[in-house]
């Protein structure tokens, strides 16, 4: 983690000491006389939002040079430890002051008492819940309490794993340019990717992935066109700011893709031809929600975004695994998710078990995501994440009573390879038909779930069984 420093009011006059800070429980080192006017960042937000407008590439070696001849210029910071060993884990400043830092109370990592009046005042500023936080005033177990006393559990119906299709019948994820685009003919020139779907992010994901494949058949050397000429989407995607406050997630893949794969989003485009993508809304069962022409295309999506990950034959070995149970900040979330990561905990205590909470953030997610070996979560937009979970981890998706949608997400898990189980926790049957109309599912978007825990840690230890199967097979 290096920090780029700006001159500013505390030059260094003296060679360049180093002190240990520390913040909410985590050490730090930093250069003496280090201006407070320079933030934590992580050096992708330098690299790819302030150097290109100093200069076309990422000096990474002129960056270690100048630090070693002038420390005022750029200096490293050493996460968790402050000392010693050079690598450590990158913790952010919302782990120090924000939703992550939330996060740590809850799971009992720090007490409520050893947070300031600076941060609570941060803490509020960012949105934190602050009523929830007060519930963890006396304790961690505070709050469990609170979140059982009103929660009947339920056991719901049998989990159903995705991936084989004589189980779980399903359309192909996989599926050529010409099916994706009805109206792709490849004697064209040119494409342009016509935008036409509605403003919600999963739906965003699944018109930019159809998007990819069609910019992936294009030589390298044609433009990557998103062109979007209604109003009613141009007014978000081409008014940035309105964008990155109501659509974040949206927002950064579209940055990246500009940025990292240069993509032309524009509302005037007569180069070629503009295609729209196949109908897809309200059709999962015949039409893959997420799709893509081919295996190599998600696999070059994925890493535009996020690392390569670990060898598979490395992931083999792995004994001590991150099983993640995923809560909503409002509706459709888990009313006992505290009491489901300890049932978890208790029953695999040779693996690290937690809750998260997403922040909303792209950067979230692929800081989360990639580490997650299984992951538990409700039904919702934070699950587009695990497309950046690593080939054969496992992810269990929970539909709430009178919601489901089960060819949804487990669409995206496939393309991924990625172990995926459904449960529709409700005392009622499994619907009827393939899926709940939409009317019904907006009627009861807003359900909760209380899943029983003893089938909860049933689910985890088939899922991380097949996890193994997934590596052992590759």
């Amino acid at each position: 983690m290096r920090l780029i420093g700006f001159k500013g009011e505390h030059p260094i006059q003296n060679p360049c000491g180093d002190d240990i800070r520390s913040e909410s429980g985590i050490f730090y080192r930093r250069f003496k006389q280090w201006t407070d006017r320079n933030h934590f960042a992580r050096v992708d937000h330098y690299k790819n939002d302030i150097l290109p407008m100093i200069t076309s590439t990422f000096p990474e070696d002129s960056m270690h040079k100048s630090t070693r001849q002038n420390c005022t210029h750029f200096a490293p910071y050493y996460y968790q430890a402050g000392k010693g060993d050079r690598y450590y884990d990158h913790t952010d400043a919302s782990e120090r002051y924000g939703f992550k830092l939330f996060e740590r109370v809850k799971r009992g990592e720090l007490d409520y008492s050893s947070l300031s009046e600076v941060i609570f005042m941060v803490m509020k500023q960012l949105g934190v819940n602050m009523t929830e936080l007060d519930q963890y005033k006396d304790g961690h177990r505070a709050l469990k309490g609170a979140e059982s006393s009103y929660c009947q559990t339920e056991s719901g119906n049998e989990l159903i794993f995705t991936a084989d299709a004589s189980i779980f019948p399903h359309a192909p994820q996989l599926t050529s340019v010409s099916s994706l685009f009805p109206r792709f003919d490849d004697s064209q020139p040119e494409f342009a990717c016509w935008y036409d779907c509605p403003m919600h992010h999963p739906h965003f994901v699944q018109e930019l992935f159809r998007c990819f494949s069609l910019w992936q058949t294009q030589p390298s050397h044609h433009p990557r066109v998103l062109y979007v000429p209604k109003q009613q989407f141009w007014g978000k995607l081409g008014n940035l700011p309105y964008f990155d406050e109501k659509f974040p997630i949206s927002r950064g893949i579209l940055r990246t893709l500009v940025r990292s794969y240069n993509v032309t989003v524009t509302k005037s485009w007569d180069a070629g031809t503009p295609l729209k993508t196949q109908e897809m809304m309200e059709k999962d069962y015949t039409v893959s929600p997420f799709a893509m022409a081919s295996r190599e295309h998600a696999t070059k999506w994925k890493h535009i975004f996020a690392p390569l990950g670990e060898e598979p034959i490395i992931r083999r070995k792995k004994e001590r695994l991150k099983i993640a149970v995923v809560n909503r900040p409002e509706v459709r979330k888990l009313l006992n998710a505290l009491d489901a990561s300890e049932s978890i905990a208790a029953a695999f205590p040779e693996h690290e078990v937690f809750l998260h909470l997403f922040n909303g953030t792209l950067d979230d997610m692929i800081d989360f995501c990639p580490q997650v070996d299984i992951l538990a979560s409700p039904h919702g937009s934070q699950l587009t994440g695990i497309m950046f979970m690593q080939k054969c981890s496992a992810v269990l998706e929970m539909f709430p009573h009178l919601y489901y949608t089960p060819y949804y997400f487990s669409s995206m898990a496939r393309m991924f390879q990625l172990p995926h189980a459904n449960w529709y926790i409700s005392n009622d049957a499994l619907p009827a038909t393939p899926m709940l109309d939409l009317q019904t599912r907006l009627a009861n978007s807003n359900n909760n779930m209380c899943p029983s825990t003893d089938k909860l840690v049933s689910a985890v230890k088939e899922l991380i069984r097949k996890r193994q199967d997934c590596l052992d097979s590759i």
